[in-house]
């Protein structure tokens, strides 16, 4: 069964040097004409040095910060977008786009004017209620598109919407859940994590092959998308999921110790690891960067 809440309006608190007024002043209220169900994604699309709004609702919309619409948006799938937006240049034109799941069962890439990239939308094979991912899985500086889909697959697709190899992979119920992308066994590539309603977590490397340990059990449905980082200090990263309890594996499946922690109660939310700062699950992943 999925659950939806009404919210037809986006609330922005007016903020000062990052962090709230005394006021509190609401800064505006951005209407859209249904449901929201996702985060909205934050980026610069047309280089003015302002920061536009994305959010999933009945359409794609795209705000400026002024409270209008970005040209060319909102745009429409066949049904409602829960989806959080990725942003990438996923052509490679050095320019970005915007990748968003749909309930239509599809995958939609937006360039920044509104029109579709070339090959896009993609099918699959149930309603895409997971965020993408934008990854470089080869390693040659091109973004790849990841994620999950209600029909129990991960998917995931270059620029040109041509499956990876090894791609799409089936897990044993939806996966909902984001996926994330980080090097997991310090081979300087990438692996990819995600959860499933089966109850498991999920790990493969770019190719699509199995990490050795996974996937692991949980006790509940996994709809909390992963964090990955060193956890315990060991110079290694581990990998941090929400389900029935907080479970927290190493690269090679064992658990960390000390895991899985009780919770009050089933968790959606995803976890976030702190240690000199705020850590949250990989979105992006390119060995070319520093």
């Amino acid at each position: 069964m999925r659950f939806r809440f009404p919210g037809v309006a986006i609330t922005l608190q007016r903020y000062s040097g990052g962090a709230m007024s005394d006021t509190g002043a609401l800064l505006g209220r951005l209407q859209t004409g249904g449901f929201i169900s996702a985060s909205p994604t934050l980026h610069d699309l047309d280089g003015d040095g302002h920061l536009e709004i994305i959010v999933g609702s009945d359409a794609l919309y795209v705000f400026r910060p002024d409270g209008s619409l970005l040209p060319g948006f909102p745009v429409h799938g066949d049904n409602a977008f829960a989806s959080t937006a990725a942003v990438g240049d996923v052509d490679g034109d050095g320019r970005p786009e915007i990748v968003v799941g749909c309930d239509d069962n599809r995958l939609y890439s937006w360039r920044t004017d509104g029109t579709l990239l070339p090959g896009f939308p993609l099918s699959t094979g149930g309603d895409v209620y997971s965020s993408p991912c934008l990854a470089d899985l080869r390693g040659d500086g091109t973004l790849a598109i990841i994620v999950g889909s209600d029909d129990g697959c991960l998917y995931a697709w270059d620029g040109t919407g041509r499956y990876m190899p090894g791609f799409p992979q089936q897990t044993g119920g939806f996966v909902s859940a984001s996926p994330a992308v980080a090097d997991l066994d310090g081979d300087g590539r990438p692996e990819i994590v995600c959860g499933s309603w089966d109850g498991k977590v999920y790990a493969w490397d770019a190719e699509g092959k199995s990490m050795t340990g996974f996937p692991q059990q949980t006790g509940h449905f996994v709809w909390s998308s992963a964090a990955i980082g060193d956890l315990d200090g060991d110079g290694r990263r581990e990998i941090v999921v929400a389900s029935d309890k907080l479970y927290a594996w190493h690269a090679d499946g064992t658990a960390v110790a000390g895991f899985p922690l009780p919770l009050g109660s089933y968790a959606v939310s995803s976890p976030a690891q702190s240690r000199a700062g705020p850590y949250r699950p990989a979105t992006r992943y390119s060995p070319h960067r520093r």
